[in-house]
């Protein structure tokens, strides 16, 4: 299994880029530009085979933890009514009381198990898709792309000449366009047909 990509694949000379196509000096292009990195990281580690086994080590470490500690903390919420009913039964604690603290318990446990069922989901979600070819890849790389043009700049991203996002688009990949033959070829014009069936 490869490496992650872990170093900066954009720079700062790509975001004064962006922001001399857009022709706004605000923030949205940092945010834009962040949103390009996750993407653009996610496909170079799937193309590399790093989500072989489904979701990459750290993500899945990471999901085993909440979902180990939302198992803890719903069995403890499971033994506490008996609990409480003790320090009723012991007049340590009033019912009205012991009825707060089990309606704010229900409101807890039914969270906590939607939680483990979504983390399942994403796990099988994550493993039948870790076969999909680098064509595929890399056709959701670029609609990741114009979702975060979209998101950021309020604007469709369609090959409207008279609109920027052909040349925002090229300059994001510009720095990376050595790494990834697919890539390469959406620089110039043999990229075109690739770009209409997906902009329009």
């Amino acid at each position: 299994m490869s490496k992650s990509i872990e170093q900066p694949l954009l720079d700062a000379a790509t975001a004064a880029r962006v922001t001399q196509l857009m022709g706004r000096t605000d923030t949205t292009t940092e945010t834009y530009m962040a949103d390009c990195e996750r993407c653009l990281g996610a496909y170079f580690n799937a193309t590399s085979g790093a989500f072989a086994e489904g979701l990459p080590g750290p993500i899945a470490a990471h999901l085993d933890s909440v979902e180990h500690r939302a198992a803890e903390l719903r069995s403890a919420l499971y033994a506490l009514p008996d609990e409480l009913t003790a320090l009723v039964d012991l007049h340590l604690l009033g019912a009205v009381a012991k009825r707060r603290l089990g309606h704010d318990l229900d409101a807890l446990t039914e969270p906590l198990e939607d939680l483990a069922a979504a983390i399942h989901e994403l796990r099988a979600q994550a493993k039948a898709e870790a076969s999909l070819g680098p064509e595929a890849l890399f056709e959701r790389l670029l609609r990741a792309l114009g979702s975060a043009y979209r998101n950021h700049f309020n604007l469709l991203p369609k090959l409207d000449p008279r609109q920027p996002f052909l040349a925002v688009l090229r300059a994001t990949l510009e720095p990376v366009a050595t790494r990834d033959q697919r890539i390469a070829q959406v620089m110039g014009d043999a990229g075109m047909d690739k770009l209409r069936a997906l902009f329009g």
